[in-house]
């Protein structure tokens, strides 16, 4: 579903002829997507003055579509948005699955899990205690996640602390060097939360 980014409209041989910003879902002439990455000519550069700052995707790129010479091809690779805790997870998780590439293994060699871990990252340092589940989701370096504790479809941050018993679900974000206590739970949230 193109329908939350740039989409790019072009012609058989590649020549971009136009940039639909956010279409509405159903709407979009294709669903190749203005995804960030550039090849570009020294010709391009010599478009931006050096002593003003431009954003090339609304200023650049629109005049070279007014002159014919953007061109654009489908990468034919795995993309993902991952700005969000969702997208974040499954880009994450995708590599635990072989969806981008090959077979990642999640845990690293340097973590303590005592628990069970299934398809997530744990990363380095990082301790999970006995009974704990952490299932489809990213805990970073030298996090503990406490016996007994529940972590589901979440982020845990670096050197974060989740109580005994804690349950963390539902695409919840817990910061670094955060202290979830005992038996807290979290669902959906962001902690601390964005200001």
């Amino acid at each position: 579903d193109p329908s939350a980014f740039g989409v790019v409209r072009t012609d058989a041989e590649g020549r971009v002829l136009a940039f639909i910003e956010k279409p509405a879902p159903g709407t979009a002439p294709t669903d190749l997507i203005n995804a960030g990455t550039y090849v570009l000519e020294p010709s391009v550069l010599d478009r931006i003055a050096p002593d003003e700052p431009v954003n090339v995707e609304r200023v650049t790129f629109p005049a070279m579509v007014a002159d014919g010479s953007l061109y654009a091809m489908d990468g034919l690779a795995y993309w993902i948005d991952a700005g969000t805790p969702s997208t974040y997870l499954a880009a994450n998780l995708d590599l635990l699955t072989g969806q981008r590439g090959d077979l990642e293994c999640g845990v690293d060699p340097a973590a303590e899990v005592a628990g069970s871990a299934v398809v997530s990252w744990i990363g380095a340092g990082a301790r999970v205690g006995a009974g704990a589940l952490v299932e489809r989701s990213v805990v970073f370096e030298a996090a503990t996640v406490s016996s007994g504790a529940i972590v589901r479809d979440s982020v845990i941050g670096r050197s974060a602390q989740v109580g005994a018993g804690a349950v963390i679900e539902r695409g919840s974000v817990v910061g670094d060097d955060v202290v979830v206590p005992d038996g807290a739970c979290l669902s959906g949230v962001r902690v601390p939360e964005e200001g």
